[in-house]
This record gives C-alpha cells, structure tokens and sequence, in this order.
C-alpha cells in the first residue's frame, strides 16, 4: 500500500483557489436570490444545468473525449444528474 504525503501548509495557489471557490459557490446563492424575484425557479435551475453541460461539452472537445454511449450509462447519469443538481438547486431556488 502507498503512503500519501499531506502538506500541512497552505501555498499562494491553495488560497486563491479556495477564494474562488468561496466565491463561485457564495454568488450563486445571490444569483439566486435576486434572480427569483423576476424568474420562476425551475427556470434558474435550468439554465444552471444547461450552462454546467456547456462548459463540460467544451471541456470533452478539448480533451478529446466522446460523450459515453449506452443506455445504461444515460440512465445512471439521469439518475444522477436530477439527485445531484437538478433537485437539490430547485429546492434551494
């Protein structure tokens, strides 16, 4: 069995990682909140999920990778995808 190494210090990169992430995560919840004045939340979840498929769409392109094939995998990813984003995001909005 490998032993893995844990830093215990922060690098520069670490914490501007971190603050990004903070923030990312901090202004959807504003998003949200300003944007469910004006638009129903089912819509905001929508665009969310349809905006996160974008963005890994691009990212297979630019590796290279295919979309995966098979109905059993587009089931579990289904399955997935509503009780991972989908249901918890509406919730939230």
């Amino acid at each position: 069995m490998a032993v893995t190494q844990v830093r215990s210090t922060f690098t520069t990169r670490d914490v501007v990682l971190l603050v990004a992430l903070g923030l990312m995560w901090g202004c959807s919840f504003l998003f949200i909140k300003v944007a469910v004045e004006t638009v129903a939340p089912l819509w905001i979840v929508a665009v969310r999920c349809v905006i996160g498929a974008i963005v890994l769409l691009v990212i297979l392109r630019v590796r290279g990778t295919r979309l995966p094939r098979g109905l059993a995998v587009w089931r579990d990813l289904t399955l997935l995808a509503a009780l991972g984003n989908a249901i918890p995001w509406g919730l939230m909005a």
